[in-house]
């Protein structure tokens, strides 16, 4: 996680560090603290894919187009 915003680094900088380990598991990061952070992702980030990322997913789901038709003649869109 970037921070963009550094007025609220120290939030930010608890986010970096999960997930914690706790005895080699993952501890899930609480619930309000996650609805917090998806909003601040909303607001914030403006992910932008990569040609070749683009292009993977166009592919994928190409083919997921044509197994769907083949199967059933249920297109998905």
């Amino acid at each position: 996680v970037m921070a963009r915003n550094r007025g609220d680094f120290s939030r930010q900088s608890r986010l970096v560090n999960y997930p914690r380990t706790l005895g080699g598991t993952l501890e899930p990061l609480p619930t309000d603290q996650l609805r917090k952070y998806i909003s601040y992702a909303r607001e914030h980030i403006s992910p932008v894919l990569s040609d070749a990322a683009t292009e993977v997913l166009r592919s994928f789901y190409l083919r997921l187009r044509q197994n769907a038709m083949a199967v059933d003649g249920t297109p998905i869109t």
